[in-house]
């Protein structure tokens, strides 16, 4: 048995709501893509015949995948991993 360094009257109970980090959290990622989905658009309204090119791209929207460099697997990303010059002078990403 644990006991508290204070006596039960000198103790004060937080009381946390176990959702509300959760609930945070998924308010601002709907800001995210809302801000996100904006942008794209502006630069859409501005730019007709241009490709944005975005990582991650939002599900729904066109993709275009271009592949810069090469890459162990498909789901390897700039974003997400290093880029290696190899001995022969090519480049690759490693993860």
């Amino acid at each position: 048995m644990r006991r508290h360094p204070l006596p039960p009257q000198g103790r004060r109970r937080l009381r946390r709501h176990p959702v509300t980090p959760q609930r945070k959290c998924r308010q601002h990622a709907y800001g995210v893509i809302q801000r996100s989905r904006a942008w794209g658009d502006l630069v859409a309204d501005h730019h007709p015949h241009s490709v944005r090119l975005d990582i991650p791209h939002p599900v729904g929207t066109p993709n275009l995948g271009i592949r810069l460099l090469g890459a162990p697997d498909v789901w390897t990303t700039p974003w997400h991993s290093a880029a290696l010059r190899r001995g022969n002078g090519k480049w690759t990403l490693v993860p």
